[in-house]
């Protein structure tokens, strides 16, 4: 299953069913529309993402996305007011303390950098390293591509920056989306693998950016939905006890069914085996009859 977790949204953006028809036609079945945020963000705020946004593919999975833009590490620490509001937090660091702290201490679920332009800061092997083994993700997106030379030419070395501080990004830690404000900027996913191994990519690694890497996002994110500072997420005990023995009742039925089928295989073998002995004589009879000539009559 294919993944794009970054689609831009604005609802009185007509352009955006188009983006999102053609993410469908062209087989993305997970799709998280991203809210840009900057500033200090009052408690009370609500995503503005409806439940089901577009309820005409009830086969896609429709998710939101929080993309908080830092300039500040006093920011960084309004996450407990988006968790509840939203599916995937994101951050984009604008300065290299910022992203020291990221990588450091916060529990986001992708960092993302505007790899369209000139970073201000350089991505070393020591932050890319303590972001992956805390199961943070990079984001590498590709709609920046289509407005001019200089873009391109900054993707190109940031994105290799970045691979490069993760080793080649050998084990992943890497993720490829669209951030698509139109329908004509969308890429099928092969063409997005395409893109990453451009990049310096791997084509395997590249594949798994848009599939298993993101299906990683998206667990790590419902994990820390449901957990936070010791916080457990109460569930349905009784409800859930009884799904696992309806299911190992359902298991030893079948496991029961398929011996019992074994078994009366082995006797319709035993009992054809029996027969055929029955009806040819042994060795010893065969002797008995060749000596004893009135035995054959």
């Amino acid at each position: 299953m294919f993944y794009d977790l970054n689609v831009p949204y604005n609802p009185e953006d007509a352009e955006l069913p188009r983006t999102i028809g053609n993410l469908v036609e062209l087989g993305y079945r997970t799709i998280a529309l991203t809210v840009t945020l900057t500033g200090k963000i009052p408690p009370d705020h609500v995503c503005p993402i409806p439940s089901n946004p577009f309820p005409q593919y009830p086969e896609v999975r429709f998710l939101t996305r929080c993309l908080l833009v830092c300039e500040d590490t006093s920011q960084i620490h309004q996450r407990p007011t988006l968790t509840t509001s939203y599916d995937i937090l994101s951050i984009r660091p604008l300065n290299d303390k910022v992203l020291q702290q990221i990588v450091g201490a916060t529990e986001y679920d992708l960092i993302s950098v505007d790899i369209s332009q000139r970073l201000s800061f350089l991505v070393k092997h020591k932050a890319a390293g303590t972001a992956f083994r805390r199961g943070l993700k990079w984001e590498l997106c590709y709609n920046p591509t289509a407005e001019n030379a200089e873009s391109r030419r900054y993707i190109i070395q940031n994105s290799q920056q970045i691979i490069r501080a993760l080793r080649d990004a050998k084990r992943g830690g890497i993720i490829i989306t669209s951030g698509a404000t139109k329908s004509v900027a969308v890429r099928a996913p092969h063409e997005a693998i395409n893109f990453g191994v451009v990049l310096g990519l791997k084509p395997e690694i590249a594949r798994l950016a848009i599939e298993k890497e993101c299906k990683e996002v998206v667990r790590m994110a419902e994990a820390r939905r449901r957990s936070w500072r010791g916080a457990v997420e109460a569930i349905d005990t009784i409800g859930f006890a009884e799904s696992i023995l309806k299911k190992e009742r359902e298991e030893n039925n079948k496991r029961k069914a398929e011996e019992e089928a074994a078994d009366d295989s082995r006797k319709k073998v035993r009992k054809t085996n029996g027969q055929q002995l029955d009806e040819q004589p042994s060795k010893r009879q065969q002797k008995k009859a060749n000596k004893n000539p009135k035995q054959r009559s």
